[in-house]
């Protein structure tokens, strides 16, 4: 074969490569490169919520690929979005576990949970002591659209890199 029977044969191998696996090469770099940004963004008080952010899938063929990037704990969405949270009238542990104030045996004057809400008033602790409130109005932080807007520069590196390497293993 001469020259331009190789560079045909080179190309094409390379072709048949990005029509394969793009998808799957560039969504196995791009998710992790998602989730760094998120993170960055990610509110931060305790760093509950910013750990809670995982890669749930990641599925792909030929040049198409998807990666299901979120947060797991439940006031994800409150963080993200805002809203108010009202206090119930009882008093129960931030984890679910409720004490039943009509058993003196279960009751305990002195252990409340620092997440408690108390006889109709959330209690949190902070800066002070404790604090009350009936309800909490929050803003939402708009994390999530913030990852979205500041991913396309390090996904598309990702992308991009992961790409010149399967060029590079096809023979390009």
């Amino acid at each position: 074969m001469g020259g331009a029977a190789d560079l045909a044969a080179v190309l094409g191998k390379i072709a048949a490569a990005v029509d394969e696996k793009s998808g799957d090469v560039c969504i196995r770099a791009m998710a992790p490169a998602f989730l760094r940004v998120l993170r960055s963004v990610t509110p931060v008080e305790s760093g509950r919520l910013r750990g809670s952010e995982k890669i749930d899938s990641m599925s792909s063929g030929g040049r198409h690929g998807e990666a299901e990037v979120a947060p797991h704990t439940v006031y994800a969405h409150f963080r993200n979005y805002g809203g108010t949270i009202r206090a119930k009238h009882a008093i129960g542990h931030k984890r679910g576990a409720h004490v039943n104030l009509s058993d003196r045996r279960s009751r305990s004057d002195s252990y409340i949970p620092s997440h408690a809400v108390l006889d109709g008033f959330l209690r949190w602790g902070g800066a002070g002591g404790y604090h009350f409130a009936r309800q909490v109005t929050q803003a939402g932080s708009f994390y999530m659209e913030k990852a979205i807007e500041a991913a396309p520069g390090p996904c598309g590196e990702a992308c991009s890199g992961a790409i010149s390497r399967l060029i590079a293993e096809a023979g390009g």
